[in-house]
């Protein structure tokens, strides 16, 4: 959902459309931001055919600022790079997302959620009756911003992987129910595109691959070392999408269900 097609939400849909991501972070020539007012709009257009928008929920201002105030200080320390994208910025494009979709009646996916603190916040909004759901991915739930240490500009992603704090916090939330869905947030580039600019943790690209070990690692970590049981990854991994994004209880490819 971008500029470009907040008007063409219902003929997408009529296409086959699922859901529609809107990324309320950032601004570059792959992701094109959508204002507030874009948002809004997507949200009512979206509301009268029942329509899912996905939320990148960052919260533009804050994370562009802080990023390029600590390039611009020098700071190429991989391990502050969250600090570039706080926690507070997340909440706050959170909270401003779930009031939209309050607003508008329209349906919202938080994607690869990283703070805990937005688990209580979609539980009370589910409380309130806005239809709102959300997702985190492996990689918060398994790695702290240590990593970033250790890795460098390869474990660099949009939101960042948080605090060993935050980390535990998370598992707290998606054992109590307040997490519904791990997707793997796929986004994967090449060493040579990883290192384009060296080793400038601000200038490389976000992202990596995920989806050949989500199950996997959801299976060594939550099912054997945190008691997760298996009906309840069953239903993260793949049940709770497929109803939240209306392919439950079957899927369909381009030439029917099946």
């Amino acid at each position: 959902m971008i500029p470009k097609s907040v008007d063409n939400l219902q003929e997408m849909h009529g296409l086959g459309c699922v859901g529609y991501k809107a990324f309320i972070s950032y601004a570059n020539k792959n992701y094109p931001h959508a204002s507030d007012d874009v948002l809004l709009k997507g949200m009512k257009n979206a509301a009268e055919f029942n329509g899912l928008i996905g939320v990148h929920a960052e919260n533009a201002d804050i994370v562009e600022t802080t990023s390029k105030e600590m390039e611009q200080e020098g700071n190429m320390d991989p391990e502050s790079y969250p600090d570039g994208r706080p926690a507070l910025a997340e909440l706050e494009a959170m909270e401003r997302a779930i009031l939209f979709a309050e607003k508008t009646g329209c349906r919202l996916y938080i994607v690869h959620m990283t703070v805990a603190e937005g688990g209580e916040m979609v539980r009370q909004a589910k409380r309130r009756g806005i239809q709102v759901s959300n997702e985190t991915c492996p990689h918060y739930l398994l790695f702290d911003k240590s990593v970033l240490k250790e890795k460098g500009v390869f474990a660099k992603c949009n939101p960042p992987i948080r605090s060993y704090e935050n980390k535990e916090a998370l598992w707290d939330q998606l054992l109590k129910g307040n997490i519904d869905c791990i997707g793997s947030d796929h986004g994967p580039y090449t060493d040579e595109e990883k290192l384009e600019f060296g080793n400038n943790i601000w200038k490389a690209p976000a992202g990596f691959s995920g989806i050949d070990v989500l199950l996997p690692t959801m299976l060594s970590e939550g099912v054997n070392n945190r008691g997760l049981d298996l009906v309840t990854l069953a239903k993260l991994v793949s049940t709770n999408a497929a109803k939240t994004f209306e392919l439950y209880p079957k899927k369909r490819n381009n030439i029917g269900w099946l």
